[in-house]
């Protein structure tokens, strides 16, 4: 899900949702520097992923 949601056209339609519904979502809003704290997240939790996968079924 952390993948799809940095997707430049997930973020983007995100940013939009949250321009239209600020009001009502401000105490979620998630800054550029949490932007980059999920991006840098992604990028740890990939070698795990990709870990599980091999090991599927063993």
């Amino acid at each position: 899900m952390l993948v799809t949601a940095l997707k430049s056209n997930v973020r983007t339609a995100l940013h939009q949702y949250v321009d239209n519904w600020y009001t009502e979502v401000k105490e979620d809003y998630l800054s550029p520097d949490d932007w980059q704290t999920l991006e840098e997240t992604a990028t740890f939790l990939q070698p795990f992923y990709r870990a599980t996968l091999e090991t599927e079924g063993d």
